[in-house]
């Protein structure tokens, strides 16, 4: 079963001709190359994200180390024991502690930022995005490089599993239904061309054409590279890809339909 899916993934990318076979498949079988084509999506962007998740946790344990002072939360009020408002400034990112309540907001020259406050916590993620967490229900919480040290050890057994099953099911969704939406443009080609193909068909050979346009999204994810206008590149190769496909199939006379 194995060498089968891994013979159809080589023939989907190098073959345009293996689209005249899929008029035969059923649309289970294109589930399960889709299905094992995000497997392998999947499991070449965990390890990518998941590096970079504890590279991050591992800078901010040193930096915490160096800069951070210990926050303690007891019944809703924040304590940090040190002059205030105390604030530190990393690459546009700031963090403001200010239990006095003289400070409520960010300054407007930070894009980013946080404000601990006594009892809240204003995150500001863009110059038109803040929000407001309430703090006022926590009973009792520690923040310092030994707590944040303990969260690195437990994410190293947490994070891969949880990263790894929310790539599959958001790239499972997300690529299927991109799927659907773009066999308007197999069925519009089918009608011009009177191939009459059904739609069973058409679904099916979006689920193998995804094949090259998604490796080369992986690519470019695992690279960190940065290609302008590559939505409008992948969206129109797959488009391209689709019509390609479908004048591949032979045309389903009327006695293949009788038969079928």
């Amino acid at each position: 079963m194995k060498e089968r899916f891994v013979t159809q993934f080589l023939q989907s990318i190098t073959s345009p001709r293996f689209y005249q076979e899929i008029g035969s498949r059923r649309v289970s079988d294109g589930v399960r190359y889709f299905s094992f084509l995000i497997l392998l999506v999947t499991a070449l962007l965990s390890v990518r994200f998941t590096s970079d998740i504890f590279k991050g946790l591992a800078s901010f344990e040193t930096w915490s180390k160096e800069h951070l002072p210990e926050i303690v939360i007891e019944k809703g009020k924040v304590f940090v024991d040190v002059p205030q408002p105390w604030q530190r400034e990393e690459g546009g990112f700031v963090i403001v502690i200010d239990t006095t309540g003289k400070t409520h907001e960010l300054d407007e020259k930070y894009p980013q930022g946080v404000l601990l406050s006594q009892n809240r916590i204003l995150l500001k993620r863009s110059p038109y995005e803040s929000r407001h967490y309430d703090l006022s229900k926590i009973d009792s919480f520690r923040l310092n490089p030994t707590t944040i040290q303990s969260w690195r050890k437990v994410s190293q057994w947490v994070i891969p599993p949880l990263l790894s099953l929310f790539l599959f099911v958001y790239f499972w969704v997300g690529k299927f239904s991109q799927i659907v939406f773009f066999s308007g443009v197999s069925l519009l080609t089918n009608w011009v061309s009177k191939r009459g193909l059904p739609y069973g068909t058409l679904l099916t050979i979006g689920m193998y054409a995804i094949t090259p346009p998604l490796l080369l999204f992986c690519v470019v994810a695992l690279l960190g590279a940065q290609v302008r206008f590559f939505d409008m590149i992948y969206l129109s190769s797959y488009a391209a890809l689709l019509v390609t496909a479908v004048l591949q199939c032979h045309p389903r006379t009327d006695e293949m339909v009788e038969n079928s």
